[in-house]
This record gives C-alpha cells, sequence and structure tokens, in this order.
C-alpha cells in the first residue's frame, strides 16, 4: 500500500469523491493496509469467494473508527454501491486481493490491467 498510497492520493485530486472498494485474506492487517489513505473516504467492504478471505463484518469491527464503512457480500454490489457514493465525477478504487481487483475490473468494463 506504501508503493501505491501516492498515486491513488494524486488520482483522487481530480476526483469530486473517492470510494474504495476493498476486501483481502483473514491474515493481512486491515487498518495498516488502509492507514496511508484518508480516513474520510467511505468503504464498501466485500468478498469474491475466496476460501481464506475475511468476512466484511470482521473488517467492518477493525476498522469501526472510520466514519463511513459499509459492507456489501457480493462484490457487484459492493462496486454498485462504491460508484452510487461518488457519483459522475467520483473516483471508485478497488484494494486488496487481485482477485478481487480483477473482478471489479470486469464489473465496471475496464480492461485487464
Amino acid at each position: 500500500m506504501v508503493t501505491v498510497a501516492p498515486e491513488i492520493l494524486k488520482q483522487s485530486r481530480a476526483a469530486e469523491r473517492t470510494a474504495l472498494v476493498f476486501g483481502t485474506l483473514r491474515y493481512r492487517n486491515v487498518a495498516t493496509m488502509l492507514g496511508p489513505l484518508p480516513p474520510d473516504w467511505p468503504i464498501v467492504l466485500t468478498r469474491v469467494g475466496h476460501p481464506h478471505e475475511a468476512a466484511p463484518a470482521d473488517m467492518r469491527a477493525i476498522l469501526s473508527a472510520r466514519r463511513e464503512l459499509y459492507v456489501r457480500e457480493e462484490t457487484a454490489d459492493a462496486a454498485r454501491h462504491a460508484t452510487e457514493l461518488v457519483g459522475p465525477d467520483g473516483l471508485v478504487v478497488a484494494l486488496g486481493f487481485l482477485t478481487l481487483i480483477g473482478r471489479v475490473r470486469e464489473l465496471l468494463h475496464l480492461p485487464p490491467g
């Protein structure tokens, strides 16, 4: 996260609002992973069906100090909700493990990257 945070912050300056779609594995430190990003960005916590992923409700408990946390059990619902949160001039950032990022890219009709 330390490596990509500066680019995410740079991209977010051009957006009216930024929201995160986030999911990770159980053994990852969720608070540390999101630490370099602004605490007031809304986060939509989700899953993709990986057997070792963290449950969105568990991540929510860990991140309870953040202002805007949402739980969506399905990745498609999470991407849709984040898009609604930021509006047409906003930025949705998918973070966490690669399966989640790939799925969100597909849902938003972005090329593989």
